[in-house]
């Protein structure tokens, strides 16, 4: 008569890796794993012509299956201590089976009981485990999104303290009467101090018409025309304000901002100002969210900065840059697992004034390993010591049952 324990001694290889085809035909959902259910569907096969020979013990059948698919399945959901436990778990089940099988053989109700218990706990634990899991994940997502929150706040903040900036300076006095009497060097030497002074990245001079006159960060390096690199910029030639974030020529991702100079009536000028979305400012914006911070444009990720090196390897991946230019959506949360360790990965789409997608603002997080692994362990702690103690107390239950009779 065929049972659990002669099955996985017999097919220990077809019980799992045949009964492994039903969770994998859950979670494939690329090529790569599809591919893979060949080898479990062969497995299958096998399994089914073991188990046609003794089709009348049904309860038995249902019970490995049951067990054997969802031990696979939270092993490759959950964490690799599943196959070690699952092994143990079988192993001590059949020596308390021969054990006590004697006693048990002869009541065969309390068999049964303790085939449903034990597959309900082996049920239960491990879906808890995954609830809690999976909530404790949206916790840490949901931490994720809010930063990414606070980080497109800080855009919005440096985007008005640009403004703020460049309007001060065309109303500067010493700016605009000496905007074509002095000499560059010493022009851009005052622009340079105002520019340090107020933590910019860079601060552009131009004259009526866009042509570079000073570039306060970049010295000596002028002449291009700005309203032909940023044809946006054409409103601050027209007398007005401008300011937003858009793809830059010194940086994929720039903060600008934007406002004329005039000279009685007429605009003799502009200036420009604001931040490069660069490794420096990732940097700064790392340390303030305490996250590890990147943006990503132009199908390239920079700017990232972290001092663990399995953060750096996600933000370098392959992977993660092609998911980044295929989603797009304007928030995107997901598990990425690296090198057998996993990690929390957040984006949120950045957009121009014109509300073109130019970029994302990405955020990478270490899921703790540990805490995994320990969670694990005490669930099959808890299924093993439970295990147990239902064999206990039917084994006493039929001896006092026997006794009295």
């Amino acid at each position: 008569m065929l049972n659990i324990s002669k099955v996985i001694i017999r097919y220990p290889i077809e019980s799992l890796l045949g009964l492994s085809l039903i969770p994998l035909l859950v979670i494939s959902s690329d090529a790569a794993t599809s591919n893979l259910l060949l080898i479990p569907a062969f497995f299958s096969v096998r399994l089914i012509s073991v188990l046609y020979k003794n089709k009348s013990d049904i309860p038995p059948l249902i019970s490995i299956v049951v067990l054997c698919a969802l031990a696979y399945y939270f092993t490759l959901k959950l964490h690799w201590v599943w196959p070690i436990s699952l092994m143990l778990f079988f192993g001590i089940f059949i020596y308390l089976k021969k054990k006590f099988s004697p006693i048990l053989m002869k009541e065969k109700k309390a068999l049964k009981i303790i085939y449903l218990s034990i597959i309900s706990l082996t049920i239960f634990l491990p879906a808890v485990l995954q609830l809690y899991q999976k909530t404790n994940q949206t916790k840490e997502f949901n931490l994720l999104e809010k930063k990414l929150d606070e980080e497109m706040s800080t855009l919005q903040e440096k985007q008005k303290t640009s403004l703020n900036m460049v309007r001060q300076l065309s109303e500067d006095e010493y700016i605009k009467s000496n905007l074509n009497n002095k000499s560059a060097a010493e022009l851009a030497a005052v622009l340079r101090s105002k520019m340090l002074a107020s933590n910019l990245s860079y601060l552009v001079l131009t004259d009526h018409i866009g042509n570079v006159k000073i570039r306060a960060h970049k010295p000596g390096v002028a002449g291009d025309n700005i309203f032909e690199s940023f044809p946006e910029t054409k409103s601050v030639f027209e007398g007005r304000t401008y300011e937003g974030i858009e793809e830059g020529l010194e940086s994929p991702l720039i903060i600008i901002a934007g406002a004329p100079i005039y000279n009685e009536d007429k605009i003799n000028g502009a200036i420009f100002t604001g931040y490069l979305l660069n490794d420096d400012f990732a940097r700064k914006e790392s340390v303030a969210l305490q996250e590890s911070i990147a943006f990503y444009s132009n199908q390239k990720l920079y700017g990232y900065s972290s001092s663990n090196p399995g953060i750096s390897s996600v933000f370098i991946s392959s992977n993660i840059r092609g998911y980044l230019d295929t989603n797009s959506k304007d928030v995107i949360k997901k598990e990425a697992i690296l090198e057998n360790k996993n990690y929390l990965f957040a984006a949120k789409t950045i957009k121009n004034n014109r509300q073109i997608t130019i970029g994302k603002v990405v955020i990478i997080s270490e899921n703790s390993e540990t805490k995994i692994f320990a969670k694990d362990v005490s669930t099959f702690v808890g299924i093993l010591v439970a295990t147990i103690i239902i064999w206990f107390i039917s084994k006493n239950k039929i001896i006092l049952k026997r006794k009295s009779s």
